[in-house]
């Protein structure tokens, strides 16, 4: 016996039929997430493209449990831009949070890191993006061959 709280399945998926597969977006509007997958896209890569890359990103750190190789890098970098900005360095102290140059793996790196060198390799700018939905009429035809248990494009499953 059907209520009026069941959901109609039927109408839903008409519903997302109807609707555009993708929309245009700010990319400033993007999760972080989001911006990594969107940009890989971009780049026709995926993450696994990426499994040997080492990358260049930053960690906040509490200047004092640095290891010397980090406290120099902070070091060289505040001095440089003292030169540069025609000022006296501003050194951090011990308890002082700093950012750290860490080299990771591209799997393991942080989105922030992810991001910023996905950037880097596109060489573009990156303001307004085009972002597939789950929805249009290719989307609800390839998930209900999917809960058949058939293969979009190839039939039933063997």
């Amino acid at each position: 016996m059907k209520t009026k709280n069941d959901f109609d399945f039927g109408k839903w998926l008409s519903d997302r039929a109807e609707k555009p597969a993708t929309k245009t977006v700010n990319f400033s509007e993007l999760t972080k997430k989001e911006k990594v997958e969107t940009l890989l896209s971009l780049l026709g890569k995926t993450e696994t493209d990426f499994k040997d890359t080492q990358i260049l990103g930053t960690e906040p750190r509490i200047f004092s449990e640095c290891s010397a190789i980090a406290k120099n890098a902070v070091l060289i970098k505040e001095c440089q831009a003292a030169i540069d900005e025609k000022r006296a360095p501003n050194l951090p102290k011990e308890t002082d949070l700093v950012e750290v140059p860490v080299k990771t793996s591209f799997p393991v790196a942080s989105l922030i890191a992810k991001i910023n060198f996905l950037i880097e390799l596109y060489k573009k700018p990156v303001d307004t993006v085009t972002v597939d939905l789950p929805c249009g009429p290719d989307w609800v035809a390839g998930l209900v061959a999917y809960c058949k248990g058939l293969e979009p494009e190839t039939g039933p499953k063997k």
